[in-house]
């Protein structure tokens, strides 16, 4: 049994200063959180909802990033295949969202069936999550957000969910190596991990940051380090290292109309899907 109803309470209302105090509950061990990120997403937080806004192409990417889970998670699931009637097709999998910010992925995807949990370090990103999903009244949805990181998270929920999703994450993320661990861990053998980020190449700092946030401004000025990009790669070097196998790395390029778009290379932009060895 996962978490009793005392131990949510008491984890969730320890602290009375919630963001402060979050961050320093994790100084003593390693940890994928810091501040400084934490901050710069948290500016304009009501704004995330706008699909017109400054995170328009967040929302625009649910587009190509739904259908890439959803058929990947489908693919390597025996004897499922998606059918053009149904509507969740993701009945029963359980997904864990890493980052899931105010929740613009978890929702689609809790649509369309799948039980998604949501997990992020910024407790006001959690706050509107909630407030978002609760005012959400076209479907049932089976949705859950939780105020963590994914190394506390994986300590109750280990080999846990069917799939691990990751978008636009790890471009923020310092220790890389013990995330992608981390988020392994989480996922059941067999099981599914996707994520979604910039490639670590002059193209891409060229096209998504220099044009992207400083000249056609569809991305918020500020929002990533060329630091801190990971290339297809380098990513896939540390699924290996933690027992997977990369199955399908898809590129995609954010147009000046904030609208995503597939492309061959994933030299700007990529997707990418991994699976879990059974032997693990």
């Amino acid at each position: 049994m996962h978490r009793s109803a005392s131990k949510l309470f008491v984890q969730r209302n320890y602290w009375t200063t919630r963001k402060n105090t979050f961050l320093r509950s994790f100084s003593n061990e390693r940890s994928t959180v810091t501040e400084e990120e934490i901050t710069k997403f948290e500016k304009d937080v009501k704004l995330w909802w706008d699909s017109n806004g400054p995170r328009k192409p967040l929302h625009t990417l649910n587009k190509l990033r739904i259908p890439f889970a959803r058929d990947g998670i489908l693919a390597i699931t025996t004897g499922l295949s998606l059918e053009s009637n149904n509507q969740q097709p993701l009945k029963g999998f359980k997904i864990l969202d890493v980052g899931c910010g105010p929740g613009i992925y978890s929702e689609e995807l809790s649509t369309i069936g799948a039980q998604v949990t949501g997990i992020d370090a910024s407790a006001e990103m959690i706050s509107i999550a909630k407030l978002h999903s609760s005012q959400n009244r076209s479907s049932k949805l089976v949705l859950n957000y939780w105020n963590e990181t994914i190394e506390n998270h994986v300590k109750d929920y280990e080999l846990y969910y069917d799939a691990v999703v990751c978008s636009e994450v790890i471009e923020h993320i310092e220790n890389k190596p013990f995330f992608v661990e981390q988020c392994v861990k989480c996922v059941k053998n067999g099981g599914s991990l996707f994520f979604t980020t910039i490639n670590q190449t002059l193209a891409a700092w060229f096209v998504m940051i220099f044009c992207a946030e400083f000249i056609f401004r569809v991305i918020p000025k500020g929002t990533h380090n060329y630091r801190l990009l990971l290339s297809h790669k380098d990513l896939e070097k540390l699924l290996v290292q933690n027992g997977c196998q990369v199955k399908l790395i898809q590129g995609m390029y954010l147009m000046p109309n904030k609208e995503w778009s597939s492309v061959k290379t994933p030299n700007l932009s990529y997707l990418l899907h991994a699976v879990k060895k059974n032997n693990l």
